[in-house]
């Protein structure tokens, strides 16, 4: 019987000191690049992760925070060129895509304000998740961030969130030899 195959390296990216290989590219549904990149401490759970970012990355010599967007200065979502990048914080990017829109002072008021409400209880949140009580029961079981986002399908970000938000810190050893 032949050995298990492993998927092809189409290339090989570096990001810092570190070489990832990527296995696949796809694009999604809005027509950004997606690059299957299993290592990627950002991939989600099937492993992609947007090749804008990823490029980004490789060029600045360091992974993006979370608060840190990559815009395409031309507007073509597939356009990965670092010529036709540009690294701007969440709160940049908002407003460089809404400035000249007609909402008045009083408008975006009541429109933050209401938003802000709403997000109090993150159960309101459009990308919630309710899998607190399983990720506690896998946590518990002494299981891994990579199995819990794959049983859960949720990504690893998630799971990390999550413990912290749980409390659940001391339970999860992240560095333990047991691996399921």
């Amino acid at each position: 019987m032949p050995a298990k195959s492993e998927k092809q390296v189409l290339y090989s990216v570096m990001i810092g000191d570190r070489v990832f290989n990527v296995t696949g590219r796809k694009r999604n549904k809005s027509g950004y690049v997606l690059l299957c990149i299993n290592a990627h401490p950002n991939s989600d759970v099937a492993g992609y992760i947007m090749e804008h970012r990823v490029v980004a990355e490789s060029y600045l010599g360091r992974f993006l925070n979370e608060t840190e967007v990559v815009h395409h200065k031309n507007e073509i979502k597939h356009d990965n060129r670092v010529a036709n990048l540009k690294v701007l914080d969440r709160g940049e990017h908002t407003i460089y895509h809404h400035l000249g829109s007609r909402r008045s002072k009083e408008t975006r008021n009541k429109m933050s304000g209401l938003m802000k409400q709403r997000l109090k209880n993150k159960k309101n949140h459009p990308s919630y998740v309710d899998v607190d009580a399983e990720l506690k029961k896998l946590v518990e079981e002494g299981r891994k961030a990579t199995y819990i986002s794959k049983k859960l399908n949720i990504s690893r970000k998630t799971v990390y969130n999550k413990i912290e938000y749980l409390k659940l810190g001391e339970t999860y050893d992240k560095h333990s030899s047991f691996s399921r």
